[in-house]
């Protein structure tokens, strides 16, 4: 059984961040997100009621944007395995705490 976790720090205290603290403007972040989120889960077979979306519990920083990883079982069952994707800075930035510039 396989889960992945995230962990985001600062750089100048070592503190770690927690995933409400990342993001400035939940309410919109979500909204990006979702389309997101629908493309990935297009292509497979998830019995998953895309009416109810929630937010992974593993979201952090790459170089390209901000990644949202849901584990296993989280969204989907075992054999969807883990869906993933990356949402660039450039479509997120003014509703991140920490922006990337």
């Amino acid at each position: 059984n396989t889960s992945i976790t995230f962990l985001n720090f600062e750089a100048e205290s070592g503190n770690r961040i927690p995933n409400s603290k990342l993001i400035s403007n939940l309410e919109k972040f979500e909204e990006i997100a979702k389309t997101y989120f629908d493309k990935a889960i297009n292509n497979k077979d998830v019995l998953f009621d895309a009416e109810i979306f929630q937010l992974p519990e593993n979201i952090a920083y790459n170089n390209e944007g901000l990644v949202l990883l849901y584990n296993t079982y989280e969204v989907a069952p075992y054999s969807t395995r883990i869906i993933d994707f990356t949402i660039p800075f450039e479509e997120i930035d003014s509703y991140l705490t920490f922006n990337s510039l």
